[in-house]
């Protein structure tokens, strides 16, 4: 009988909230659910051919939020709201162990301050991906940490 590859990429979002003034967080959601983007497949084509693009490294990687809950689409190129995005946090993104990817950015008690419905993981320019999923209200004070999880199985 024949082997056949089943591979299967499993999104795990974490979002870790915080008082500025703790280190625990209050709360912690943490759900599967993605939707890649047709521009961010084929941006990874080009990295992985070998083409002259943008790397979703630590110098480029950033995570974005935004507050628009329109139904995430292939087609779309990236956030469809008001955003704001946050660059990789020292030593991410993370790769090479276990077929798994790690992005995690952490959103500033001044940053992001709205209600977040949209999450995603670009270059600079090229969004990977889109996850739409009602987050909370971010308000003055708090720190949000985002992780992106991408695990092949």
């Amino acid at each position: 009988m024949k082997e056949k590859d089943k591979v299967k990429l499993v999104p795990i979002w974490k979002v870790e909230k915080r008082k500025s003034r703790d280190e625990e967080p209050y709360e912690i959601d943490e759900e599967k659910g993605n939707l890649f983007l047709d521009s961010g497949i084929n941006h990874l084509w080009d990295i992985i051919t070998g083409d002259t693009v943008d790397e979703y490294d630590n110098a480029n990687a950033r995570i974005g939020v935004g507050d628009d809950d329109t139904p995430a689409s292939s087609d779309q190129t990236g956030l469809q709201g008001t955003a704001e995005f946050e660059g990789m946090e020292s030593g991410y993104p993370q790769a090479g162990a276990d077929q798994l990817a790690i992005f995690r950015a952490e959103f500033g008690e001044d940053d992001g301050n709205f209600h977040w419905h949209e999450m995603t993981v670009d270059d600079g320019s090229v969004s990977l991906n889109r996850y739409v999923s009602d987050k909370g209200v971010k308000e003055q004070g708090d720190v949000w940490t985002v992780t992106l999880v991408l695990k092949m199985e």
